[in-house]
Formats: structure tokens, sequence, C-alpha cells
């Protein structure tokens, strides 16, 4: 009888914590225990807390893995065919009727159009249908320990998550996102939403999980902080471009070094009636067409405040004049 107690009081213990037999121990990890060590001494969590939600951590090699192929790397003919589809503009135009008012608030408060609001929630997750399926403190915490190349900034992504979980009233054991810890409808990392999420709603709580209102807000506000310029352009084509001409005025920097003024002086041709003062250089894409030359200016470089790619910003950009063409028709 005695026996049959013991293995009936183990089975009890294994089915209330079954994951401490393989818990990550961050007595074992550094780097973890250094960021469990800041937010003891700041008081937002006690060491028994974080040591209960480590011990729910799955490290997730794939995680890492993804970084190493990620649709930044193809060309642009391919990676443009990802994300600016008919169903895409169908789907952004319905999600503005959807979303009219909100969109209009946003852009007339934040300066920024609704158009670019709308593209950036459908390259990120398809106006919040994909948010991700990746636990954040999983991906995080593996970052953290194993991408080699970012693991500072991964481990400030990892403080800024478990803090921002509390003043959020987030589970970090269930909040899941992007492989890279993006979270919600419009793909923010942590140190972003604590810095640029706003309460759009006015429920009391920025909410880009689950409120579309918080969400269209937080983007216009992220843009807004960032420098958008709402009566400038963000691109345009040009043809005829030599190389020579590229190798001059070729983006070079986070921002544009040049003006519009010098590049029409050396014979770039842009037919646009913009002024010749605004900043702006060259870049070229590689498209099914063969090789292409835009004229890029600031708003181009906000939007690669985002993500950093040339291929990014070209894509919210068309992505947003398509579904604004779509849903005026």
């Amino acid at each position: 009888m005695a026996i049959k107690t013991f293995f009936s009081m183990l089975i009890v213990v294994f089915t209330i914590n079954p994951v401490i037999a393989n818990a990550l121990d961050l007595n074992k990890h550094p780097e973890l225990n250094a960021i469990a060590d800041n937010l003891v001494a700041a008081g937002i969590y006690n060491r028994t807390e974080l040591q209960r939600l480590f011990a729910n951590v799955e490290l997730k090699p794939k995680v890492v893995k993804a970084f190493k192929r990620p649709a930044e790397k193809l060309t642009w003919g391919k990676y443009r065919g990802l994300f600016i589809t008919d169903k895409v503009v169908r789907n952004g135009a319905q999600f503005w009727a959807d979303h009219r008012p909100l969109l209009e608030r946003a852009a007339k408060e934040y300066g920024v159009p609704e158009e670019i609001i709308v593209a950036i929630l459908g390259v990120e997750t398809r106006f919040g249908t994909n948010k991700g399926n990746n636990v954040v403190l999983n991906s995080l915490s593996t970052l953290s320990l194993q991408f080699e190349r970012r693991k500072a900034f991964f481990q400030s992504e990892l403080e800024s998550f478990l803090k921002l979980a509390k003043s959020e009233q987030l589970d970090p054991i269930t909040t899941v996102g992007s492989y890279a810890g993006a979270m919600g409808i419009p793909q923010f990392i942590a140190s972003s939403y604590q810095a640029y999420a706003v309460d759009f709603d006015g429920d009391g709580k920025r909410d880009l999980i689950n409120s579309y209102a918080d969400a269209i807000g937080s983007v216009a506000n992220y843009f807004n902080k960032h420098g958008w310029q709402s009566a400038d352009p963000v691109n345009v084509k040009v043809v005829g471009v030599k190389a020579s001409q590229f190798d001059t005025y070729k983006q070079s920097a986070r921002s544009a070094q040049f003006n519009l003024k010098e590049l029409k002086q050396a014979g770039i041709n842009v037919s646009e009636k913009f002024s010749e003062q605004l900043a702006a250089d060259l870049i070229k894409l590689e498209s099914k067409r063969g090789t292409e030359y835009q004229v890029v200016f600031d708003n181009f470089y906000v939007i690669k405040r985002y993500n950093h790619s040339n291929l990014y910003a070209m894509a919210v950009s068309e992505l947003s004049q398509a579904i604004k063409r779509k849903y005026r028709s």
C-alpha cells in the first residue's frame, strides 16, 4: 500500500509540473541569469517567478536556422510575388473599407497615409490573419543563447519582452509570434512595442495581439516617430540609368545622401514634379524584366526602419499603391 501511495504521489508531482526534469536552469546560462538579475533588481519579477518561467522554455534551434534563409535574399521579382498578389490587394482594399474610420483618424493624427498602414499590415501578417506560431519566450531565449552574431540584441529583446509581459498583461508562456520574436497584428518586437505601441481604442491597454485599432494607431505612430513626411514621395522608377550614374548616386547609407536636383543635373530623368531639394539616391533591383532602377527618398528609409531590406520597403510601397487603386476603384 505504501509503495502504491509513493508512486501515486510521483504521478501527481510530474502532472502538476511536468517540465521540471528538463527545465532550463538559469544558473547554467550566465546570459539569462544576468537578465534575471536585472528584472529582479528592478522589482518586476522575483527569482522564483523567473525560474518557473524558464522551466517552461524549449530551445528551438530552427529559429536560428530561419535567419539563414530570409526572403530578403531573393531577387526583387521573386520577393515581390510573395507579397503583391491579386488576393492580397483585394483583402487590403476590404480591410481598408472595414476599418476606414480608424485609418482616417490615424492618418489625420500621425500624418501617415492609410495605404501605407494597410500595406504594412498586409506584408507583416496578411492583415492580422497570420501572426506567427512560435512561442516568443522560446524564440528569444534560443536566439539569446545560440545566435552568435546577434546574441546581445536578442538578450536585450528578451529582457524587454519579459518587462512587456508584466506591463501589458501578456502571458509569456503562451504569447506567440514570428521566429524572431515579433508579435501581434503589426509584428512589433518587444522594444518597439514598449516604445511605439499606443492605446488607439481607448480601453486602457495597448493590445497589438487582438486590437486592430491599437495595431493601426501603433503603426502610424511608429512611422511618425521615425520621421515620415506626409507630403513627400517614397520612390519613383527611372529608366535609362547608366552604370556611371548609378555608381555615383547609389544608395550608400541609411539615409539619402544626395538630392533630386543633383540627380537631374547628372541626366537621371525624373519626370514627376517633385521638389528638387528632396533628399534622394538610387537603388537597383533585379526583376523578371531585368534590372530596374528606382530613385528613393527619405520616406523609403522610414519604411526601412521597420525592416532594413530594400526589397521590403519596395514591397510596402508598391502594395500600398495597388491597394489604394483597388480601394478607390
